[in-house]
């Protein structure tokens, strides 16, 4: 960080993803690409470099803080609050923090994760605080109530929680009768064409919205490096699966070639083996003939000596 005094990024749920949770989504003609965001860092730095540059940043999301407080007053959050808290937010200073992203704290959890709802879906009278888990959200997101917001500001005696984790087409929505504010601060998030908002304190602590309209330009941009990156993506998926089938089509060319290699060599086994018997059944002819002639001879030689005798 540059300026590291006057900027402080607070933890959310991107941030912290249990058993690496935490997904880049790219649009393509309606074709949604989802991957982990530490197989990013390990396609771009393979091997030791990319697993030490993942375990950094591990390390560095899970040490960011989860809340700050502004002039005494405003609470920011990522997610919403919690009811493990009794008098003041200080008493969240006590938490120790953790590299292991994995065994996160329940306060934490929550304070990042958990999400406003209206009475009706809470199941509760409008002026009774309730918090509870809801098993159809991602990580088993906490949810309260406005009452439940009221009861944290007063025992907390903060005038304002500024939240975020929620996208809506405005840029913002109050929430408590105006107790807590959701605010989204980028435009065309998902093609979605929304404001975005972002908060101005003055120095007396008086809060001023300020929207941001999305253009027509940084929509089509913002369209074409998602397109430009989905399609890199596929190309890479593309270029890896090709390359499997030539390795393939390669390793099976040289099978057949080592089986060829072997059939002539075979071949060439037998013609020799076949060379070898016929000098070896010429060989035992000649011995024959140079027996028989022999013989001949012989009978020849006894022949003269009988004539000569008579």
């Amino acid at each position: 960080m540059l300026y590291n005094e006057r900027y402080i990024l607070l933890r959310g749920h991107q941030e912290t993803f249990l058993t690496t949770e935490f997904r880049v989504f790219l649009f393509q003609k309606e074709r949604l690409f989802k991957f982990l965001f530490q197989d990013q860092i390990l396609h771009k730095f393979p091997g030791a470099s990319g697993e030490d540059i993942w375990q950094k940043f591990k390390m560095a999301f899970s040490l960011m803080p989860a809340a700050a407080v502004v002039g005494d007053k405003i609470l920011c959050v990522h997610g919403g609050i919690t009811a493990d808290v009794k008098n003041s937010v200080d008493e969240w200073r006590k938490i120790p923090k953790t590299d292991k992203i994995e065994t996160i704290n329940q306060t934490i959890r929550e304070l990042i994760f958990s999400c406003p709802i209206d009475d009706g879906g809470a199941g509760a009278e409008p002026a009774e605080p309730i918090y509870f888990t809801s098993i159809e959200k991602a990580n088993q997101t906490r949810l309260f109530n406005e009452a439940a917001v009221k009861e944290f500001c007063d025992k907390t005696k903060i005038e304002l929680i500024v939240r975020s984790h929620e996208i809506f087409t405005n840029g913002f929505r109050f929430f408590a009768d105006k107790r807590m504010i959701t605010i989204f601060s980028t435009t065309v998030h998902q093609n979605t064409k929304n404001k975005a908002t972002f908060l101005r304190v003055d120095a007396e602590g008086v809060v001023s919205i300020i929207q941001l309209r999305p253009t027509e330009k940084k929509a089509e941009d913002k369209t074409k490096k998602k397109n430009k990156t989905a399609d890199s993506v596929k190309k890479t998926e593309e270029n890896k699966t090709k390359e499997s089938k030539e390795k393939t089509k390669d390793e099976s060319k040289e099978e057949k070639q080592v089986s060829k290699e072997e059939k002539q060599v075979s071949k060439e086994e037998k013609q020799v083996s076949k060379e070898e018997k016929q000098v070896s059944k010429e060989s035992v002819k000649k011995e024959e003939k140079k027996k028989t002639n022999a013989s001949q001879s012989r009978e020849i030689e006894s022949f003269f000596d009988n004539e000569n005798e008579n």
